[in-house]
């Protein structure tokens, strides 16, 4: 089959798939006890009990949050990514504590999108990250025999510090994304700092991945015992996906 046949049967998948819906008959009051059963019956993926959640807008809350944590790590540090550009004195001081943190011991990880982040990246603080100890692995390198997932890409941006505290949201690492969004070349973006049993299943998005590009596991120091906090709050996480049709994700918003 041609690339062009290839090309289009795939086009027609795509819509067929977008064009899919979803119909929810005497939905459950958002927040009951029965809501929940209904995301978890959707998607798979528990609802944790008694975590901690935190709310970061925009660079000048993200990066000095998730700088500080990985400054704080004693055994692991997992970090997966799309785009990770070389930057300013804010992304310097990211790569630096990953690579500080590598040279004491710690087991550090990182995935990188192959396409997001290849082209911009620092290739002299990837080499001072391996010499330090650290895996640095590329998600997906572009190749002619993987044509049908070039464009399924990394979109998992997560960190998780010793299994117990976990970042995720939409910033990317790069100067776009430093700052307060003052002008337009500072982006908007919001991310959250989760503490409690939900870290585990961050770290689990990062081992789908992880595992996918390197054919390992994480164990051992990767996953402590959680307890949840008695005044803590419910959370789901729920996995977005490398690759086309319908996801978890679209499940709950459609």
């Amino acid at each position: 089959m041609g690339l062009a046949s290839l090309g289009a049967l795939k086009v027609a998948k795509d819509k067929k798939t977008a064009a899919r819906g979803f119909h929810l008959t005497d939905p459950p009051a958002p927040g009951s006890p029965e809501f929940g059963r209904l995301l978890e019956s959707l998607t798979g993926s528990a609802v944790r009990h008694g975590n901690r959640v935190e709310v970061l807008r925009n660079g000048d809350q993200i990066f000095p949050a998730m700088v500080e944590s990985i400054r704080s790590a004693q055994d692991t540090v997992d970090f997966s990514t799309y785009i990770y550009w070389a930057g300013g004195e804010t992304i310097a001081a990211f790569g630096e504590a990953l690579v500080e943190r590598a040279c004491a011991g710690v087991q550090v990880s990182i995935l990188l999108d192959a396409v997001g982040s290849a082209a911009k990246m620092d290739r002299e603080l990837v080499k001072r990250l391996r010499e330090a100890g650290a895996t640095v692995q590329w998600f997906r390198p572009p190749s002619w025999y993987t044509l049908d997932k070039a464009n399924n890409r990394l979109h998992r941006r997560l960190l998780i510090v010793d299994g117990r505290v976990g970042f995720t949201g939409g910033v990317g690492v790069g100067e776009e994304w430093t700052g307060d969004a003052q002008d337009p070349e500072h982006w908007r973006e919001t991310h959250v700092r989760v503490q409690g049993p939900a870290v585990r299943d961050l770290l689990g998005g990062f081992q789908e991945s992880w595992a996918e590009a390197t054919q390992r596991i994480l164990t051992g120091r990767h996953l402590p015992d959680i307890a949840g906090f008695e005044d803590g709050i419910d959370v789901q996480v729920t996995r977005s996906s490398a690759t086309k049709g319908s996801t978890d994700i679209e499940e709950l918003f459609y």
